[in-house]
């Protein structure tokens, strides 16, 4: 499970990104379709008259980025390499920038963008997505943006002539090295609540919420709840260890989030580190709502959709899968929780999933298998590829937070 990724700081001059926006002919909004994995958004890019490339929409990214090997396919030439900080530890992560790119959204295209070359394969492995990049702060920047979770799209409005009638609940939002950043309460167990400033991560998956360690330490309360200590996972930095928990409730503005999955990271690298901040908000928590972006007037707009009242699920099988490239339909075990029904079940790091409920790796999703992996009391079949051998397990699923 990933609930972060690129956390570029200062090294990237922001003055480097500046754009020059032309409409291409579009009129009014435009809505562009997006498939969903684990609730982020991917839409279709081109980038200088590519073909169609699958780019993730997130707010937690300062800069749009491609992989390299797609960067040198299109002949975009970098102007500045470097290495970027993260949450993770252990290795550095290359970067680099790349000048003159043309970014292809729908009818809105963005010319002249400064664009990061950054590898994306640990992110395709941890979604199950084809990742060939992420659409970061330039869109942002230029259009109004909405994120409609529950249709799987976004729309694209020109900030000059968007009319907020019908958008929701405006909030300020402050901009910092072109992220953006909210303020929010979070109410612990004891019922204490605590306010923060927040950034709001469309990209951070599989939690509600993450509180960084400056947060933790002013609220030792936390030490106190129940945790599951996760495998470590793999984001910008190298590996990285944390717990998961609940709140009681986060609250944004008017609106109230009850029992969240909340994330406990173990140590404070990147923007984690940043005591000014008390973490971050996710893309469980944004998938409640229509969420509406107007970066040129410092506003955010929420408006709750179906899905405001569901409850917060995890995994309740105990097993982190990535997918394998090529396909990303081979599903390897790469940590299995302590205590869990895969756990008590002997399933390993490094048996291979073939298949669930009687249905082939080839005819599923990463994301549908992990969804089916969320629902209490139900009993998930797996035949487990083991050293040249297939075994068959039953996986009795139940609440592991």
């Amino acid at each position: 499970m990933s609930f972060s990724r690129r956390r570029l700081q200062s090294r990237v001059c922001a003055a480097g990104m500046l754009a020059a926006f032309l409409p291409s002919g579009m009129a009014g909004t435009v809505r562009v379709p997006c498939e969903m994995a684990r609730d982020m958004m991917y839409v279709r890019v081109r980038i200088n008259g590519s073909g169609p490339l699958w780019l993730n929409v997130d707010t937690g990214a300062s800069h749009s980025a491609i992989n390299p090997e797609i960067a040198k396919m299109l002949g975009l030439r970098e102007a500045e390499r470097g290495e970027a900080s993260g949450i993770g530890r252990g290795q550095s992560t290359a970067f680099g920038r790349v000048d003159g790119a043309t970014i292809q959204v729908g009818e809105g295209v963005l010319r002249d963008q400064s664009i990061l070359t950054m590898g994306m394969g640990f992110l395709a492995s941890q979604l199950g997505h084809v990742t060939d990049g992420t659409l970061g702060w330039n869109i942002f920047h230029q259009y109004v943006v909405r994120m409609d979770y529950a249709h799987g799209e976004i729309e694209l409005a020109d900030a000059a002539d968007w009319k907020p009638e019908g958008a929701g609940v405006e909030l300020p939002i402050e901009l910092r090295s072109n992220m953006p950043f909210v303020r929010a309460k979070v109410r612990l167990a004891n019922g204490n609540e605590a306010a923060g400033t927040f950034l709001i991560d469309s990209g951070m998956a599989g939690a509600a919420v993450a509180l960084n360690q400056a947060f933790q330490d002013a609220h030792p309360e936390l030490g106190a709840q129940r945790t599951i200590e996760m495998p470590p996972a793999i984001s910008v930095g190298g590996a990285y260890r944390y717990r998961l928990t609940r709140i009681s409730a986060l609250k944004i503005g008017p609106f109230t989030l009850t029992n969240p999955i909340t994330v406990l990271p173990e140590y404070s690298n990147g923007l984690l580190g940043d005591a000014s901040i008390a973490g971050m908000i996710g893309a469980d928590a944004l998938s409640r709502f229509v969420v509406t972006f107007d970066y040129a007037h410092r506003r955010m707009f929420l408006r709750e959709n179906a899905r405001f009242t569901m409850p917060f699920e995890s995994d309740m099988s105990g097993l982190q899968l990535m997918a394998r490239p090529p396909s990303l339909h081979r599903w390897e075990v790469t940590g299995v929780i302590a205590d869990s029904p895969a756990g008590e079940a002997g399933i390993r790091k490094g048996d291979v999933i073939a298949s669930v409920d009687g249905r082939t790796a080839a005819d599923l999703t990463l994301g549908a298998v992990e969804e089916g992996f969320m629902r209490a009391g139900e009993v998930r079949r797996l035949a487990i590829q083991r050293e040249g051998q297939e075994l068959r397990i039953d996986l009795r699923l139940r609440r592991l937070i």
